[in-house]
């Protein structure tokens, strides 16, 4: 199926290598990888406070340093930059060693959630601000790291891009997100998870937000932005938005996004069962904390003195 062209008929952008995989590496980018590879790892040497070794080790990898090649264009002395503000970031943050068990709260309610892959591979992020259950700006940050930082470990076969899908449906004045919220929002996607977003779909928003995006749109560098897609509008089955949206995520959109799904409470997201959810969450951190945990030494071999059998 040509996505490409079929996506363009309904004014959305569609290539592999920006939207889904990464572009195969050639002689010239591989260069600038180990350039940039050398740079930062002379660099590291001169910090004030030392990257963490397993951040270092995971930030030189050739797939992160190509990540951060593309997203500044191959400017080395840029690149240079944002992967030690990245490593820097990682070092002290350390969103792969979050766990999921004291974030319950922040969960309850479906705010931000990572219900399964897309049609083309894609992790899909679901974002539903106006369900938001707490106050505490720090926990709701913390629970959206650990959500993005656990989006690449569902990628498979080349792909690194995720699709973002935000509920607009309900969004008004009362409910928009503080500004600090939402630059941080960006400013994890834009600098420490570059050019991992394939696409970006706002569902529905009424007239208001038009206000709120055109608040935020300069923070948004032009390639990021054109990934955005607005949908808004008849969405009915056969419809030219249904069509878009199984073009874009398949033909379980409405079950993995929870559009026109029961809501478990009048306060949680349309299509999200907490317990149900939660319980699938608790199994993948089992997993992590089992991978992550020390293995035991071998016991050593008995040796036997040939001279006393």
């Amino acid at each position: 199926m040509d996505f490409a062209a079929l996506l363009k008929e309904h004014g959305v952008t569609f290539e592999e290598e920006l939207h889904v995989k990464a572009p195969a590496p050639t002689a010239d980018s591989a260069a600038a990888a180990a350039d940039l590879r050398a740079a930062v790892t002379s660099d590291a040497e001169t910090w004030d406070v030392p990257p963490a070794p397993e951040v270092l080790a995971t930030m030189l990898k050739d797939d992160q340093l190509a990540r951060t090649l593309r997203a500044r264009k191959f400017d080395q002395k840029k690149s240079l930059k944002l992967l030690r503000e990245t490593i820097q970031w990682r070092s002290e943050v350390r969103p792969d060693l979050l766990r999921a068990g004291p974030l319950e709260d922040e969960a309850r309610t479906g705010k931000t959630r990572r219900p399964g892959l897309d049609r083309h591979g894609r992790p899909l992020l679901v974002l539903d601000n106006t369900v938001e259950n707490t106050s505490d700006q720090e926990g709701q940050m913390t629970y959206l790291r650990w959500n993005i930082e656990n989006l690449a470990g569902k990628m498979k076969d080349g792909v690194e891009k995720q699709v973002t899908f935000i509920h607009l449906t309900d969004f008004s004045i009362f409910n928009t997100p503080p500004m600090s919220s939402t630059k941080h929002t960006m400013d994890l996607f834009a600098n420490f998870y570059h050019e991992r977003l394939g696409h970006c779909i706002l569902w529905q928003p009424p007239a208001y937000f038009y206000v709120f995006l055109a608040t935020v749109k300069p923070f948004i560098d032009a390639v990021t932005y054109s990934k955005v897609a607005i949908v808004r509008g008849d969405y009915s089955p056969g419809s030219k938005n249904d069509e878009l949206m199984n073009l874009l995520i398949g033909e379980n959109w409405r079950q993995l996004t929870g559009v026109d799904q029961p809501r478990e409470t009048p306060k949680s997201s349309p299509g999200y069962v907490h317990e149900e959810y939660w319980s699938a969450v608790m199994k993948e951190d089992a997993k992590l904390d089992q991978k992550a945990a020390p293995k035991a030494p071998k016991p050593k071999a008995k040796v036997v003195d040939e001279e006393w059998c």
